[in-house]
């Protein structure tokens, strides 16, 4: 090779080279943006980006800040970074408006979502465990706030929320309302508190409401809020869909696709 094939050869490489470290660079970048994992996937299941544009989401997809997640006739199940679990029922709009986690408990962490219709189970993270206030799942009637909980939640034209574990308390221009583990509540408007309901299936629940209504007058042990309102049972169901939705499960540490709700076969 002569001088100039030798110069030529040279820029060459060095332009690979540089190309190749922007492109690992922007790799990192995306990277350190993903907040969280789709770790199962069934059908159609889409995320909306902040510039509209939409993509396909299957297993192992990243989620990123600003991103609306829609399941049209699927479901979906998302892992965070903080360990945080939620699955997206059929017909479901999530979004997720606002969520950063370190690695480590900094004060920085939060968690916010916005839940425009249909159903949605959450296992909180270390972030619904350790800064509560720093969580949040707004929707048209209130804003869902927990401690350290695992509940259903199901929109439509009112919002039901039902307890596995922990607490979940909703808010709205009306005041605040605690949901504790085994007891559901439904909002009707953002102008009135949620009010219990009776969940079907769960014996011990309606054993401890019938041992309670025994009790002094005023005395409501099935919930308590913030408010000029009292509690009050109500016999009506959940439209037929957070009695049969499945819960999330972890085995081993690893967490498994739930089956979509049942409808009635």
């Amino acid at each position: 090779y002569d001088s100039t094939d030798f110069f030529r050869i040279i820029k060459i490489t060095l332009l690979f080279i540089i190309c190749s470290m922007a492109l690992i660079n922007i790799n990192v970048a995306f990277a350190a943006d993903s907040i969280a994992t789709v770790i199962f996937s069934k059908g159609n299941v889409i995320a909306i980006g902040q510039d509209n544009q939409t993509r396909p989401l299957n297993k192992n997809s990243a989620i990123f800040n600003g991103e609306k997640l829609q399941t049209n006739d699927g479901y979906l199940q998302l892992r965070f970074s903080d360990g945080g679990l939620i699955t997206l029922y059929e017909n479901t709009l999530f979004e997720v408006e606002s969520y950063q986690y370190s690695g480590k408990q900094d004060g920085t962490e939060k968690a916010f979502f916005k839940f425009t219709k249909g159903i949605f189970r959450a296992i909180s993270g270390a972030i619904g465990h350790t800064n509560k206030k720093q969580y949040g799942v707004k929707a048209n009637l209130a804003v869902i706030g927990i401690r350290g909980t695992e509940y259903l939640a199901t929109l439509d034209k009112t919002l039901q929320v039902s307890v596995q574990s922990g607490i979940v308390v909703l808010s709205n221009q009306a005041g605040e309302f605690s949901i504790n583990a085994g007891q559901s509540a439904r909002v009707l408007n953002e102008l009135t508190l949620p009010q219990l309901i009776r969940s079907s299936g769960n014996q011990q629940n309606r054993q401890q409401t019938k041992k309670h209504s025994k009790g002094k007058k005023g005395n409501h042990p099935q919930g308590s809020h913030k408010g000029n309102q009292q509690n009050t049972a109500g016999h009506h169901g959940s439209h037929g869909q957070s009695n049969h939705a499945p819960t999330l499960q972890q085995t081993g540490g690893q967490p498994i696709g739930a089956p979509p709700p049942d409808k009635g076969k």
